[in-house]
């Protein structure tokens, strides 16, 4: 499914550029990223005037991506269309993975390499936005995940819950109920994850929190889940791996990293409450042997 840990997409280049580009230039940026990738699949003048710029202004966006000709970025974004719709079965190669030494120590050295990249080009106002919308308690927070991401959402819920009040998981489900769905409103961030393979289901559920005025944060991947055109802040980590399945251990990375941020803005009040959970759950684990016995 990936391809080497050491490629990045246009998209985390544009994310590392943003901070410093000039005002037209980002909005050619932002422009690109509301409809990544297929945004910049079209001709030159199409992204100029979507943008509201000069087509040289998107030229100068292109050559500090590194591409020498507008042909170039946009032959780079079709081949990560393809990479996108890529999938484990795919990709599971028929010979061994090649690496230098022990397999999995090539593995674990790839996603380190990856973590340090996205500590690398983090972006503080973002990572600032984010925490400040998870640590405030008049909002509530659904945590949401996909086919495999749902392991991510569950963690950041359960984590949060800890933190603060008014924490809700939503599993991934093709029909999920009414009443979820109808408790979504404009006080609510809606915290979701979603990697290669996208998740069907996540997209629709977060088109309807965002209909009804909830802010979407999301944790993607490098190629940008069709979500980020939904998000009100995105945050990216490097999934690629030499192995069939990407790497989740960046975005896990990326999420403990922000939970601690959040614990951090929460103040004092976190570690008392976290102290009595814990005791709480403690006090009803279920314990072999101490049912009574009929």
């Amino acid at each position: 499914m990936s391809t080497p840990s050491s490629k990045d997409t246009v998209a985390t280049k544009l994310h590392e550029l943003r901070p410093g580009l000039p005002p037209s230039e980002g909005r050619v940026a932002r422009t690109l990223l509301d409809g990544y990738p297929v945004a910049g699949i079209g001709t030159l003048a199409e992204l100029a005037e979507r943008a509201r710029v000069s087509g040289p202004t998107v030229l100068r966006l292109v050559n500090r991506l590194g591409f020498t000709t507008f042909g170039d970025f946009q032959r780079a974004l079709r081949d990560e269309v393809q990479e996108r719709l890529c999938t484990a079965g795919r990709a599971i190669a028929a010979e061994p993975l090649p690496s230098d030494g022990h397999l999995v120590r090539t593995l674990l050295d790839e996603a380190a390499r990856n973590i340090a990249a996205d500590a690398r080009s983090l972006e503080p106002a973002e990572m600032d936005a984010v925490v400040e919308l998870l640590a405030l308690r008049s909002r509530s927070v659904v945590c949401v995940g996909g086919w495999l991401t749902q392991s991510l959402a569950l963690f950041c819920h359960t984590q949060l819950q800890l933190m603060r009040p008014r924490c809700r998981y939503i599993g991934p489900s093709n029909a999920f109920s009414a009443g979820e769905l109808l408790d979504i409103g404009r006080r609510d961030t809606v915290v979701a994850f979603d990697a290669r393979p996208y998740s069907s289901p996540t997209g629709p559920l977060c088109a309807w929190a965002r209909g009804r005025g909830a802010r979407v944060v999301l944790f993607t991947d490098a190629w940008l889940s069709p979500i980020s055109r939904l998000a009100s802040n995105v945050l990216v980590a490097r999934t690629a791996s030499s192995a069939p399945f990407d790497s989740y251990a960046p975005l896990l990375a990326l999420l403990e990293a922000v939970l601690a941020a959040v614990a951090a803005e929460l103040g004092g009040g976190v570690q008392r409450r976290i102290s009595e959970g814990e005791a709480m759950l403690d006090a009803f684990t279920w314990q072999l042997g101490a049912q009574d016995e009929t």
